[in-house]
């Protein structure tokens, strides 16, 4: 239970992010960076109709997709994040009205930086916590999930259709910012539903992996496979060890080879995802 509430807490920290980022920064640039919330940008300026409610309605049209294909559980949380990011929208906006503080500035470039990074951060903590703002979200994260496609290469694809839409009713110039905004939010889209999971592969070749394997047991409480290896020049039969370790738990790796062997040739990788036993994402 406490797991779930924690979730949820981050999917609206998430959400509300998001909303930030739209009411300040892309709405008022007519900043169309793709998504349900790029179309409500173009309908309000075609048909002069409240993002907030294309928006709603759009994903609405989304949910029953959700259903399908990911299930009840996905199904509930995107019907949370669905008219969660609406309603953010709308009470930002009233809050905005009641507190006057658009503009917050008058630089569009400022206005693509910081749209991306709120925009960015909470899209990657929605889906990182599995929630999801409905709308385009779901097709994407199919294709991320089903095609093991990068995410941000999904946003290209289908968000690019819909900034070249906004580009025809906007002007190149505005939809030149939406392409930079977008790409930048890919970028911290990425860094927090991959960033955060980085790891360091370990490979120890020692004449001592007993004693090694032994010590990081103790010390950090991480398993360790056995590689056996030949030397190609000694022919030499010798144990490598491979052990994967959180980036803070590295330096007390190396403290321990170094007080057990130091002849021992060790050799590093960054994972750029790990999951099993131990790692959580």
């Amino acid at each position: 239970m406490n797991k779930r509430v924690f979730e949820y807490v981050m999917i609206t920290l998430g959400v509300t992010a998001m909303g930030f980022g739209f009411h300040f920064f892309n709405a008022p640039y007519n900043l169309v960076i793709g998504g349900v919330s790029g179309i409500g940008i173009i309908v309000k300026e075609l048909f002069n109709l409240d993002p907030v409610l294309s928006i709603l309605v759009l994903n609405i049209l989304f949910l029953l997709l959700g259903l399908l294909v990911f299930g009840k559980g996905f199904f509930l949380k995107t019907i949370y994040g669905s008219l969660l990011f609406p309603l953010s929208i709308y009470l930002i906006d009233l809050l905005d009205k009641l507190y006057d503080v658009s503009p917050i500035t008058n630089d569009v470039l400022l206005a693509v930086i910081f749209a991306a990074l709120l925009i960015g951060i909470g899209l990657g903590i929605v889906l990182r916590f599995g929630g999801t703002t409905g709308g385009m979200d779901i097709p994407q994260k199919i294709l991320h999930q089903y095609l093991k496609i990068p995410f941000s290469y999904v946003m290209y694809v289908v968000d690019g259709i819909i900034i070249v839409l906004g580009s025809i009713v906007f002007g190149l110039e505005i939809g030149l910012y939406s392409l930079l905004s977008m790409l930048l939010i890919g970028r911290f889209v990425d860094l927090v539903l991959i960033g955060g999971k980085n790891r360091k592969s370990v490979y120890i070749i020692t004449n001592y992996p007993d004693e090694i394997k032994q010590s990081i047991y103790d010390s950090i409480r991480r398993g360790v496979s056995e590689v056996p290896i030949v030397g190609g020049f000694s022919k030499d039969k010798k144990t490598m060890l491979l052990c994967v370790v959180e980036n803070r738990e590295y330096y007390s790796i190396v403290t321990i080879i170094n007080q057990i062997d130091k002849n021992a040739f060790v050799f590093v990788n960054n994972s750029s995802e790990v999951l099993g036993e131990g790692f959580y994402g």
